[in-house]
């Protein structure tokens, strides 16, 4: 049951009556979260955020133009039932942070967009993001340029 949101995320973002392909196929897939590093405005060196440290989290690209990004806190996966069982899915639902979106990627300025429809905070819904993207092999990074930071995501 853990893990059975995102798996409707991802089922939900699969489905699409537009069959059209206008982005790119190399972001396809199912990543998983590896590290979410902030920039040090000083030195410019690269260190463990303090956003989701420890957490987990998927991006999953249909091919098309959906998409759905899941963070999760750490600890998620380690709820057991408890006395305190209650207390403590509040606690992790409360920083439970996912969306839906549709996606562009722009090769030449190497953006990639997210249009969120559906978001775990209503205020963040129908806005959009821009990220920087960078591929290394298996590897995806997006820059959060408004917080600093660099998200690294493996493919699966």
């Amino acid at each position: 049951m853990k893990n059975g949101f995102i798996y409707l995320l991802i089922f939900l973002t699969s489905i699409s009556c537009d069959t059209i392909k206008d982005t790119d196929d190399a972001v396809t897939g199912l990543w998983k979260l590896s590290i979410i590093e902030e920039q040090d405005s000083v030195t410019g060196r690269w260190h463990q955020a303090d956003w989701m440290k420890n957490g987990s989290g998927y991006l999953h690209y249909d091919g098309s133009q959906f998409m759905s990004a899941h963070f999760l806190p750490e600890g998620y996966n380690d709820l057991e039932e408890s006395e305190d069982a209650d207390n403590s899915l509040d606690k992790i639902h409360s920083a439970d942070y996912w969306y839906l979106a549709k996606y562009r990627m722009d090769d030449q300025s190497g953006i990639l967009t997210h249009e969120r429809f559906l978001h775990s905070d209503p205020s963040q819904r129908d806005l959009s993001v821009r990220r920087r993207y960078e591929f290394h092999g298996d590897t995806l990074y997006l820059f959060a340029d408004e917080f600093n930071f660099r998200l690294k995501w493996v493919l699966q």
